[in-house]
């Protein structure tokens, strides 16, 4: 809770140090670059380890059919209201 207003505070009294438009406006395309830059290296990392490791590959695929009985005891579903 305490951790969002100070990142805001941190911020604001930056900005208003920077003094001229120009400079915010450098450090705001710097950001925004490394911002995309790392989303695509991201991105990029997340694809290829997806096709390397192929997550689920070896998952039977089979589910058991709706009718079919788990074992369990059963009770009546509640409602909210009830």
């Amino acid at each position: 809770m305490i951790i969002a207003p100070l990142v805001f505070a941190t911020l604001v009294g930056g900005i208003a140090h920077m003094g001229s438009g120009a400079k915010l406006g450098r450090i705001f395309a710097k950001t925004m670059g490394w911002f995309v830059s790392a989303s695509f290296v991201s991105l990029l990392l997340g694809l290829v380890m997806v096709n390397l490791l192929q997550p689920g590959a070896n998952f039977p695929g089979t589910l058991p059919d709706k009718a079919q009985s788990t074992g369990l005891p059963s009770r009546p579903s509640r409602s909210k209201n009830s």
